[in-house]
């Protein structure tokens, strides 16, 4: 019966990079922290293409048809399994299962199930993994895995800002990182100066509301948008930052620049890259140039903010 090994939360990010599912093409992870649970079946999905299954939906068919061997064919899709927290349900699947077939990594809600699936898991050669929860005190360890993943290094101060203003909420302080990448797609490493100016400004699902709202080609529901975020005393500044990213991100894909951008993850980059399709490389040099003396004319003098901002947006969509 094989052992369960136990990562701590902090390595789990690296590991999940490094996993060889040529050789161990089985596993059950079980992991409680929501954010690491997120990121390890985003990565897999994203570094395999899995396909991925809600086990509460799975029937016994369904569940044999997608992982049992058979004698015809053999399988190489990877697939993933989440919502795995009915122990019985599983290990009365599994008794059916002669051999996977494919790759299989299943994601456990608790302990007690995975101990209990041993015996099962084990017959069909499924390696066991237990992701241990970061504590408090580890937290600092695990806020630069995550700056790691978007390519910042932070300093100590930046860390305590981050705990001191969001807690441990590590959802939360992915996105505020992100967020600063939307603001300086090139900066290296990460302050508590420049997370003190913007975390205030603008909050993050704000910024990605406003983003995704001009990837969708939503022209009139992101000047209403923009109108409610200068209305709520949402800095001028930290908007203009947040467009000219969102346009100079496209540029660097047009120009196929992707050094710059892998930051990105590639869920993103896709949304992004639909966006710059639909644009040449001129219209896009216009209106990044027309950020830039947006910005400047926010900072010079008294403006309307919005007729300046909305105007690089109209500009955008072509109105």
């Amino acid at each position: 019966m094989k052992n369960i090994l136990k990562i701590k939360a902090t390595e789990a990010f690296s590991k999940v990079q490094s996993w060889d599912f040529s050789t161990q093409t089985n596993l059950a992870i079980r992991c409680h922290d929501r954010f690491v649970l997120d990121y390890l079946t985003r990565s897999i999905k994203e570094k395999h293409a899995s396909k991925k299954y809600d086990f509460t939906k799975m029937s016994p068919n369904d569940f044999l048809q997608v992982c049992s061997s058979n004698q015809l064919f053999e399988s190489n899709d990877f697939n993933t399994y989440f919502n795995v927290q009915n122990q019985n349900k599983l290990s009365e699947y599994l008794k059916h299962v002669p051999l996977f077939s494919g790759i299989n990594v299943f994601f456990i809600k608790d302990s007690k199930t995975l101990v209990g699936l041993k015996k099962e898991l084990s017959r069909l050669d499924v390696h066991l993994i237990e992701i241990i929860t970061a504590t408090h005190r580890e937290s600092p360890e695990m806020i630069k895995e995550i700056a790691k993943k978007h390519e910042f290094r932070l300093d100590h101060s930046a860390i305590r800002f981050l705990i001191d203003h969001i807690g441990h909420d590590y959802i939360k302080i992915e996105n505020e990182i992100f967020k600063q990448r939307l603001l300086d797609p090139d900066s290296k490493v990460l302050t508590s100066d420049q997370l003190s100016r913007s975390i205030d400004q603008i909050k993050d699902e704000e910024a990605f509301k406003l983003v995704d709202l001009l990837l969708a080609n939503q022209n009139l529901n992101a000047q209403l948008y923009l109108k409610k975020l200068l209305d709520n005393g949402q800095s001028s500044l930290a908007i203009i930052g947040i467009i000219a990213n969102f346009i100079r991100v496209q540029l660097y894909i047009k120009e196929n620049m992707m050094d710059k951008l892998r930051r990105y993850p590639s869920f993103v980059l896709n949304k992004y890259r639909a966006a710059a399709n639909k644009n040449s490389s001129r219209k896009i040099l216009d209106v990044l140039g027309h950020c830039g003396d947006v910005e400047r004319q926010l900072k010079s003098s008294k403006t309307n903010d919005f007729l300046l901002l909305s105007g690089i947006i109209n500009q955008y969509h072509g109105a």
